[in-house]
């Protein structure tokens, strides 16, 4: 069995996962073959290392932290129980009532914009155009066909 076919089954090995015979063959070449054993040593190493337990023993302080902040009253202090309560809907509703008043204060003093043209604009406009302009046989044909203008 070469180098490669061996790193490959390193793991293998070392869980135990093998037959008698691959073991064997695997235990052999690590006695014989000095770069596979250095492999066979790093990984056993790491396996080591993921098998320990790497706890830490609880912060004593931290559980009488946690049992004081479960066990302590609530705050509700004055300003967040009157925001909630009354602040809040009292500023959205002068919210509103200041939208209202700026919407009927404007439609009363800007004029309507959307306006349509009635057919005397038309025909003024019609006569301020110079005879053959693209303009002014698009109006000519659509009129002569009852359409509307786009």
């Amino acid at each position: 069995m070469n180098c490669t076919m061996v790193q490959k089954r390193l793991s293998a090995f070392q869980d135990g996962e093998l037959d008698q015979q691959a073991t064997a063959t695997i235990q052999a070449h690590l006695l014989d073959c000095p770069q596979c054993s250095r492999v066979a040593a790093e990984l056993k190493g790491v396996y080591g290392w993921m098998a320990e337990p790497d706890t830490l023993p609880p912060d004593l302080f931290m559980i009488s932290r946690v049992r004081a902040a479960v066990t302590a009253p609530r705050r509700t202090g004055a300003p967040a129980g009157m925001l909630n309560r009354w602040l809040i809907p009292a500023m959205v509703a002068a919210g509103l009532a200041i939208g209202a008043l700026l919407g009927a204060n404007l439609s009363t003093h800007w004029p309507d914009v959307t306006q349509d043209i009635n057919q005397s604009d038309e025909a003024a406009l019609y006569s301020e155009m110079s005879e053959g302009s693209l303009t002014s046989n698009y109006l000519q044909i659509t009129w002569q066909e009852g359409g509307e203008n786009e």
